[in-house]
């Protein structure tokens, strides 16, 4: 289960990096439209939020959601500069990355 949803998560990456549109008009004769989100719960752990929406013959027929509580993968320190040209180094939580695979 580790090994697939590590997978999954570097598909989703691959995709949110890529050079293509997003796609804005989805054919919605037979589509499955899939939304997923985190949000840090806190030092600890992660929400993975995955939502659905089936649609057939252009209506939507079901909508439900999923969600899972996973470990955070911890800290980074980045520099950042204010207005005033100040810098400081800050710690902010690193974020899953999503890779997604469709058959």
């Amino acid at each position: 289960m580790k090994a697939q949803l590590t997978l999954f998560v570097a598909a989703l990456t691959m995709i949110a990096c890529s050079s293509e549109p997003p796609v804005s008009d989805l054919k919605k004769d037979r589509a499955i439209e899939v939304t997923y989100k985190t949000e840090h719960l806190g030092d600890s752990s992660v929400l993975l939020i995955r939502k659905e929406n089936v649609y057939l013959k252009g209506q939507l027929v079901k909508s439900f959601s999923r969600t899972d509580t996973l470990p955070a993968p911890g800290d980074t320190t980045q520099t950042v500069e204010d207005a005033n040209d100040n810098t400081q180094s800050v710690k902010t939580p690193k974020e899953y990355e999503f890779f997604v695979t469709v058959k």
